[in-house]
Formats: structure tokens, sequence, C-alpha cells
């Protein structure tokens, strides 16, 4: 359900109605100590430098969280931002499970299902959190790192990559130490 008070201009203007989405659907809503567009922010930076003309990447980026902790759908996605921007966003929400551990898994399954731009957007989200976490000294960093190993497993291997992804993967692998082609479990 879109939340009151968002008005759409649509055309040309789709990126600019999907920020005034995430601002009103995540109002009042905190990142750590942030405002929760800080790390939608974090996010888009992170697309937009690493895949410049990927705009739909770029509005699923604003959009990402907007199923997880928002009242709007994956329905209300489509409807206003299309297939490919509702189905990105809905393969990088976490799924049902009984623990984390169980969301991760049908979540690393929706995005294999939707493809390597799904991919991204999970790369992007989580280099958000894990700087947010450097630059913070969040604790919620020790539970990316231990999760790292089975985001690189179930994702990294399941794909070929263009050169933008690649470097993702790199980014992320040096956030935690890790030196490239090193295994760790």
């Amino acid at each position: 359900m879109i939340p009151e008070g968002v008005t759409f201009y649509g055309g040309s203007r789709v990126a600019e109605d999907a920020w005034r989405l995430a601002e009103v659907a995540h109002a009042g809503q905190k990142y750590g100590r942030s405002p929760y567009m800080k790390h939608v922010c974090d996010v888009v930076r992170v697309a937009r430098v690493q895949f410049p003309e990927d705009e739909e990447l770029h509005i699923a980026s604003i959009l990402h969280d907007t199923i997880e902790q928002t009242v709007v759908t994956e329905a209300d996605l489509h409807a206003h931002f299309g297939d490919g921007v509702a189905k990105l966003v809905w393969a990088v929400t976490p799924g049902p499970g009984e623990n984390r551990t169980g969301r991760n898994a049908e979540t690393y399954r929706r995005i294999r299902e939707v493809g390597v731009r799904a991919v991204k957007l999970r790369l992007c989200d989580r280099i958000a959190n894990v700087e947010a976490c450097w630059e913070t000294r969040d604790r919620r960093l020790f539970m990316y790192r231990d999760e790292h190993g089975a985001l690189r497993e179930n994702l990294w291997s399941w794909s070929t990559f263009d050169s933008g992804t690649a470097a993702l993967w790199d980014r992320l692998d040096k956030l935690f130490g890790w030196r490239k082609g090193e295994k760790r479990t």
C-alpha cells in the first residue's frame, strides 16, 4: 500500500518518484542512529558509481528495503515502477524462514531466479551495510562477516559477471580482509 501523500510524476522523473516514495515510506525509521534514508543514499551511491548507466538498478536501489521495512508491496512497485524494478526489490527482500539462515537461503534462491542484476543489488546493499558498520563500529559487522562465505557460495559462482560486479565482490572481500581467490569457511 502506497503511503498517503505520495504523488507520482511518471515519465522521466521515475527516480524522483522512487525517492519520494522511499522518503515517505521510511519516514521516522532509523538505520543505526541515522535516518533510514542515509542507508538508502549509501546503497544508491554504490550502484550509481559501479553501474552508471543502469537506471532500473538505481531505482531498485532506492526502493530496495521498501517491501521488507514498510507497507509498500511488490504489487505497488510493479504498478508504479514496472516489472523489472519490482522483481529486483522482491529478490533482495528476505524470504520466509525460521531464522536468519533460513531467510537468507530463500533470499539467495530468489536472487538467482531473478538474475545477475539482483546479485548486483544485493552486493550494493551489503557493501553499504558493511561500510556503515565499520564507520560506526556496529556489531552487525560480525554477523555480516560470518555470512560472507554463504553469500559467496550462493551467489558468486552462480553466474559469470561483468567487471562492475567483479569489482563489487572485490570491494566486499577487502572490507572483510579477504584476498582475491581466498576461500574461508
